[in-house]
């Protein structure tokens, strides 16, 4: 197969199960993320005809990794939510902060009891994420704009179950 048919391939068959409801994917166990990244290294490997390299060598030739693809789709549903692109109930969920001028982008990050279904919740994960984003990335104008400057965003330390990081 040539390059395109490689990369069609992995987008038909292997992407677009993935970027299906990738907030679901986001909050299950972190066995099912370590299967996820298993599955993207192995896409990798196919559409790079690389077999030799490690998975972080492959990554920095061609993509980043499932999490941080999930958190860019998450913060975009962020920012469709704030800039009114969303159904009215998203609203709800992420709530724009009344602060000072300096944090005027920010969300309210609510605070739960457990950690399951509080701490590790779309509710407040998301402001979270959101909030650790530098200033000029959340006072984007347009969706266009916002994608392209996360586009070069390469993540953070999520302190969602699936993250190795505390």
């Amino acid at each position: 197969m040539n390059p395109k048919q490689r990369e069609i391939i992995s987008n038909s068959f292997i992407y677009s199960n993935f970027n299906y409801c990738p907030l679901v994917w986001h909050f299950s166990p972190k066995s099912a993320s370590r299967k996820i990244e298993k599955i993207h290294e192995r896409c990798l490997r196919m559409k790079l005809k690389n077999y030799t390299g490690t998975y972080k060598e492959i990554l920095n030739l061609a993509d980043v990794n499932m999490d941080t693809r999930r958190l860019r789709l998450l913060l975009v549903q962020v920012f469709k939510t704030i800039h009114d692109e969303n159904p009215h109930y998203m609203k709800e969920i992420f709530q724009v902060s009344q602060g000072t001028t300096r944090n005027r982008n920010n969300l309210k990050v609510h605070s739960h009891i457990t950690a399951n279904y509080g701490t590790k919740s779309l509710k407040t994960l998301a402001p979270q994420i959101w909030n650790s984003l530098p200033e000029h990335i959340k006072a984007s104008k347009s969706l266009s704009c916002f994608k392209n400057f996360l586009k070069n965003w390469e993540g953070l330390e999520c302190k969602c179950n699936l993250c190795s990081f505390n």
